[in-house]
């Protein structure tokens, strides 16, 4: 009677150990192939998108849009990354347990099954403290990619910016020079013009008696 009992607490913190992963095993290394595959197709997504937007009016509107996209879509892959971490360390655990099981004598055995609570208390510590470790380095990354991004976005603004007062500049410049080729043209026929009336101007009409001997001269 008393080895059954001892056996029943034993299997209680057993389930409550690993309840989850001795119900439904997840395979590990399928699970990292599936994320390592979902976060490259996330990643080529994001390249083809952020490709198009370049083809848009919007395009540090389109840029932004999909980088949060892409954003959303890894620390949703991360958040299953860490939780498939903690069910294999779940399981690793349990698998210990498992173990230590086997090497527990009977007369030691409710001895054994207070000590795997009491590992199991410290596991869920250790676990929370993991938890919240892996957090605070998430919101660490997602701050210093915000801040990243900002600046990115800053740079590419005063690029723009820049880009159009050049090009106004230049403008202005071209302008200024047609407007001087003009005035130069518009110079040049004048005294052409000029020049073609002074000419006209001195030679003047001929004499009188020059005309009748040229006359006379042409009827003979």
């Amino acid at each position: 009677m008393r080895r059954c009992c001892a056996r029943q607490t034993l299997a209680v913190a057993l389930l409550a150990w690993g309840g989850a992963v001795a119900q439904t095993p997840v395979p590990v290394d399928t699970e990292r192939e599936r994320i390592k595959a979902e976060r490259a197709r996330v990643e080529q997504v994001f390249a083809n998108e952020q490709a198009a937007c370049y083809q848009r009016f919007a395009v540090n509107d389109c840029i932004a849009l999909q980088r949060r996209i892409r954003n959303d879509a890894v620390a949703d892959l991360r958040r299953q990354e860490v939780a498939l971490n903690l069910q294999e360390a779940r399981a690793r655990a349990a698998d210990q347990v498992s173990r230590a099981e086997q090497r527990v004598s009977t007369e030691a055995l409710q001895t054994d099954a207070k000590r795997l609570m009491d590992a199991q208390a410290a596991q869920a510590e250790r676990l929370r403290l993991l938890d919240e470790r892996i957090a605070g380095r998430e919101r660490e990354r997602a701050a210093e990619a915000q801040r990243r991004q900002e600046r990115t976005e800053r740079l590419r603004a005063a690029r723009e910016a820049q880009l159009e007062r050049d090009r106004k500049v230049a403008q202005e410049a071209f302008r200024r020079q047609e407007f001087e080729n003009r005035q130069k043209a518009a110079e040049q026929r004048r005294k052409e013009h000029t020049s073609r009336i002074g000419g006209q101007a001195e030679v003047g009409p001929k004499p009188a008696a020059s005309r009748t001997v040229s006359n006379q001269f042409i009827k003979q």
